[in-house]
Parts: structure tokens; sequence; C-alpha cells
């Protein structure tokens, strides 16, 4: 009797567990997945006929059976056989016409679903409705451990962030492209693509046909044409769709050929300095230091914002702030500077929390949030110096655009080899080569990891630098060639460092062999070990979601990238996306949209072995 308990427990699981569940679609079911009984026999036989080849064509909604007609026919009768013969040949060449075209069908069938967004595949589309507003706030060098790094023990230190968590969907990594800082990342948010795609490969660029430079903050340099044929944002694509569109001190929404119409909707980040017709002068007057923005300030901004939405009926309204990550640069990621300026955000989301939820109550308003970043920021006190300026002869380079993580070189004729020879010496960096420029090819050139996303773009330059981890690449910039990326005068240096590589390589411990001394290698290996996980999630953020699309409490398993955005963006907004890099199926599982997970998503393995190894104790 002992044994009755834990068997009924195990058939109870086991019928449970493999019966199938319609109360609770899983995540990615669509209509077509779920429309009768004779799709999930049809399924089930595609499956099958999948395993044999992987290459048979179909539609989502039935497979096309062709039945062969076998002709009997007499060899006694030549002449019959012949007219049969000919009569079987005809059915046969018609059969395979209906083939062909069936497979036609299918393929036209295949590409217009391709062509359907993913969100419209899902059973609960035909009831959705778009929400009144969606509040975009991007918080610039909101690192994915700032909220841990500064809690204060026993007490809700950020109770904003903690009220997102609770009524809204959670990101706790979101990984940026190469390089990991405005420009880039940001058009990468805003198209979806990686800068590869969309070409904006750096805040600093050198186009070596016009010899013209892209320089961030500058917008006599910034706003040249060229620079901006691979990029079509998100606010224009919404703005041609008849969506009212509003973009606050971020980005530049005023990029030809993706202009808003009203000049009141457009205020970019601001351009450096006084002279280029700033509204905000980025650095102080008696300061090497950029300009931090005040409480003040960023809350005047919120409200101009969130006022778009509930009063003038814009249907986005994108608000940037930096002030975390002027003080994380300034004074270090874990200075008490960046615990008051999470302290400054923290309060502001909480007045706009509180706005929208008071619309909300008088049914005025019903809009979805959106709380995201950029990238993170290393602390320079952790890293190494590599003086570039030590392993390189200006006689043999045009220029050297650098910051903490990496540097693009532009070399003059025939002097890669020598460059990437004496690159070779910088044991803590990786050099590459964007391309193969030399006739013979370079021996010992290694192209851009596939990774980065970046070795393809249009404004690459030949030599690419990485700065491993625990490593950060310095100069004295001794003469005007050698072009640091922020602007900073020669005697600043930042305490908190971004533009750092999102994609490091995994290092796992050596195995050394019980009472055998490590080899050097091995030693070496450890401390890169080390470093990896010191450093690894250094320019990742984090996400907060929260409003009628988004799911309650829920945490996303599974990081994403910063290309993820743009899709997520075009659906609130109810556009059409247009081509991208992002994953529908890295941020569907949080929508409301996607349904609840199905027991197919539950893992109930660990419960059956409990129950099985206690059902075999008991019967020994």
């Amino acid at each position: 009797m002992k044994l009755n308990l834990p068997i009924l427990v195990i058939v109870v699981l086991c019928t449970f567990y493999s019966a199938p569940c319609d109360a609770y679609p899983s995540n990615g079911e669509t209509e077509s997945e779920s429309s009768g009984e004779e799709e999930n026999s049809e399924s089930n036989v595609s499956e099958i006929l999948a395993l044999e080849g992987e290459a048979i064509n179909h539609s989502d909604n039935e497979y096309d059976i062709v039945h062969k007609v076998v002709i009997e026919h007499s060899i006694d009768d030549d002449d019959e056989a012949g007219v049969e013969d000919d009569e079987e040949d005809d059915e046969e060449d018609a059969d395979n016409d209906n083939e062909d075209a069936d497979d036609d069908n299918d393929n036209d069938n295949k590409d217009d679903d391709d062509d359907i967004p993913p969100y419209k595949k899902y059973k609960k589309w035909r009831s959705w409705k778009k929400a009144k507003g969606l509040f975009v706030i991007i918080l610039g060098g909101f690192r994915w451990d700032f909220l841990d790094l500064h809690k204060v023990v026993d007490e809700k230190t950020f109770g904003s962030f903690e009220y997102l968590k609770e009524h809204g969907s959670f990101i706790p990594h979101v990984k940026p492209v190469f390089p990991p800082e405005d420009y880039p990342v940001w058009t990468s948010i805003a198209t979806g693509l990686y800068p590869k795609d969309h070409d904006i490969t750096g805040d600093v660029m050198y186009d070596g046909v016009s010899q013209n430079f892209f320089k961030k903050g500058d917008f006599t340099k910034t706003r040249v044409a060229s620079w901006w044929e691979s990029v079509n944002p998100f606010w224009s694509t919404a703005a041609g769709a008849g969506r009212k569109v509003a973009v606050f001190n971020w980005h530049d929404c005023a990029i030809p050929g993706a202009m808003l119409e009203k000049q009141s909707d457009c205020s970019p980040y601001p351009s450096i300095g006084p002279s280029n017709n700033s509204l905000l002068d980025r650095y102080a007057s008696d300061s090497t230091a950029p300009f931090i923005p005040s409480h003040t300030t960023i809350a005047e901004q919120a409200d101009a914002a969130f006022t778009k939405i509930h009063r003038n009926g814009y249907d986005i309204s994108v608000i940037y702030t930096d002030i975390i990550r002027r003080n994380a640069e300034q004074y270090g990621p874990a200075s008490k500077q960046v615990f008051d300026a999470l302290k400054d955000v923290d309060d502001i989301l909480q007045a706009k929390m509180t706005d929208m939820k008071a619309k909300e109550a008088n049914g005025d308003l019903n809009m979805n949030l959106l709380v995201i970043s950029d990238y993170g920021l290393s602390d320079t006190k952790t890293l190494q110096d590599i003086n570039i300026d030590d392993y390189l002869d200006e006689e043999d380079y045009q220029y050297v655009i650098y910051t903490s993580g990496y540097a693009k070189i532009i070399p003059y004729a025939l002097k890669h080899d020598k460059i990437l020879t004496a690159c070779m010496g910088m044991e803590d960096v990786d050099a590459y080569i964007t391309r193969q420029v030399q006739d013979p090819p370079l021996w010992h050139g290694v192209e851009v990891p596939e990774e980065f996303n970046y070795g393809e773009g249009r404004y690459t330059q030949d030599i690419l630098l990485v700065a491993k981890p625990a490593f950060q690449l310095i100069s004295n910039q001794s003469n005007d060639k050698i072009i640091n990326v922020n602007g900073y005068p020669d005697d600043y240096k930042s305490k908190g460092a971004a533009g750092r590589n999102p994609y490091l390589p995994e290092v796992k411990l050596p195995k050394v062999m019980k009472k055998e001394q490590p080899t050097p290698a091995q030693l070496q290996q450890r401390e890169d070990h080390h470093d990896y996980h010191q450093f690894k999630y250094d320019m990742q953020t984090q996400a907060f979601m929260m409003g009628p699309d988004f799911k309650k409490g829920y945490e996303l398993e599974n990081e994403i990238e910063v290309v993820d955005f743009y899709q997520l963006i075009c659906f609130l907004l109810e556009i059409d996306a247009q081509e991208h890099d992002g994953s529908w199926e890295r941020i569907e599982d949080m929508l409301t949209i996607s349904g609840s997970p199905s027991i197919s998503t539950f893992t109930i393995t660990p419960f059956l072995l409990m129950c099985i190894t206690s059902a075999l104790m008991q019967f020994s």
C-alpha cells in the first residue's frame, strides 16, 4: 500500500504532462497552429515528412497530396498499349504540371506568410487595439547592475523601478551593438539594424572618399545626407503612417530625409558648444568636464513629453536624459553622484507614473511606458592602460580614432602590414582588419568577428583594435591625427568608460590535474577567466515595460538586444516595420497578445523524477 500514492502521483503527472492543453495557448501559438483537428493532423504529417529531408515545400494551411493514378493495360494488344501509354504519359505530365503549380502556390503562400508581421498571427490579434499613447524614456548609461550596486540594504531605494517590476515586464539584460556609444546604438534602436547595415559605425567616422568627418555633437558635420542613406528611423515611418511623433533631447530627428514636419516636435540631442548654435552648452566654461543636466531640467522635459500624449493626442513621445551617464563618466559608476542621479530619475519616473495612473482612472488615457537604455560603462579604476602611442608611428597612418575600448586606424597606402605587425606586440589588444586591402593579402590579418555585426559597414576603417577585458586604450594625443571619440581634452580622463566590446568570448577555467603545477598558459587562462566574468556584462543595460500590452510581474528570462526595440515600437504604434535585424522570439513572451505560457513550457521533469525516486525507495 505504500506504493499506491507515489504511483498515483506519477500516473496523474504523466497524464497531465502528455495531455494537450487548449485553455492556455503557447507563447507562439498562431491561428494556423490551432484551427482544428484536421490541421493538427496535417501538421503532424508535415513534421514526419520534414524529418526525411527538411526541404518539403508547404503552406501554413495544408499540404497538397498528389495521388498517382496507375493505369492497367494489356500487354497483348500493342496498339491499345501504345494509346494507353500515351494517355498515361499525358496524365503524368498533367500531374507534374499540377505539382509544379502547387509548389509555386506553396512558395507564394509561404512568401506571403513571411511578409505578415509575427504579432498578426496570434489569435488575440483580432481583438487587439492600439493603446492611446506610447511614452518612451531612454536613460543614457543605465548599466544593468546600477540599481543593485546602489541599493541601500533593507530599504526600497528606488521605488519607481520596483513598481515597474511589479506591475509590468522586466528585462534584466539588454545587449548593445558594437561600438556601444551614442550614435551607433541610438540608430540601432531607431532602425532595428546593426551598424554594418545602417552604416553609423561610430560617434566619429571618416569618409575616405570625400575626406569628411562625422563628429557627434557638430551638426554641421552630422547633418550631411550621405551619412544617413541607409537609415530609416521609426519616427519617419510612424509620421508617414499618420502617427503623431515627438522627440525630446534624443538622436537627431532633423537628419536629412527623416525630419519631422513640425519643428516643435523635434528637439535633437544638443550639439557641443554655442559656436554650433546649440541650445545647451555641453561644456561649462570653467571646466573640461561635460555639462550635467539638472533634476529640474529633466523634469520639465518629461512633463513636456508626457503632455504631448495626454493633452495633444500624440501617438508616441520619446525623451532621453544622460544624467546617469554623465555622472558615471566623471565620478565613476560606483560614486555617490551616480546614486544621486538614479534617485533623481526615480523621482521623475514616480511623478510621471502618478500622472499616468490619474489619467487612466479618469478614463482619459491608456498608454504603454517603455523605460530603456543604450549602453553601460566600465569603471576605469579597474582597467589597465595601454598607450597606443607607444606602438604606432605617426608616419604610417592618416588618422587614429579611439576610445577606451577600441581604436580605428586609417593607414597610409601599403602601411597596413607594418601597423598590424606593431600591434601584435600589444598582448592585451585584438587587432582586426575589416577587409583585405592589399594584394598580396595580409597573411596575418584577422577579419573582424562576424558577431560584431560591424566589419561590413560603409564607414568602418581598415584596421580595428579592440581592448581585452581589464584593459583600456589611452593616448597622449601628441598630434592632431589622433582623435578621441568623446572629444575630451588631453588632460581629462573619464572615470567611466563606454565603447567597449559587448561580445566577449567566454573563457573557461583550465583543467589542472591534482598534484600538478599549473603551466604559465593555464595561469593566464585563470586570469582571463576572472576578467571575463568581471567585465562581461559592463556594456549591458536593463529595460522596463508597463501598460496594457505587457504582462504584469513578468521577468524575461532570455537576453535581448537593442535592435529588438524597433519592432516592439512598430508593433505598439501599429505600423509596418521596415527590414530589420531584431528577433520577435526574443521579446514575444512578455507581451499579453502572445498568450499565457502553455504546459509545454513548464518544466515538469524534476517533479516526475522526484516521484519516481520516492516510489522506488519505498518499493525497495
